[in-house]
């Protein structure tokens, strides 16, 4: 996958805004879109702030994992 097609997934996604305001579930929401989108399955030590955290986070790590 493309960075272009990262990107565009994940801003639709940050533009919806967020289900909670709980950090903890802000990570659930993050992973679920993550799995569902890109088909990837996280592992306990993915679901950080790091990771997770923020549309950057999500997107850094995304390039990470699917080598873009």
């Amino acid at each position: 996958m493309k960075k272009v097609e990262i990107d565009e997934l994940v801003n639709d996604y940050s533009a919806k805004g967020l289900v909670s305001t709980d950090a903890e579930l802000v990570l659930v929401e993050a992973a679920l879109f993550v799995e569902d989108c890109f088909h990837l399955r996280l592992t306990d030590d993915d679901f950080t702030g790091e990771n997770l955290g923020s549309p950057e986070a999500i997107r850094t790590f995304l390039y990470k994992r699917l080598g873009a």
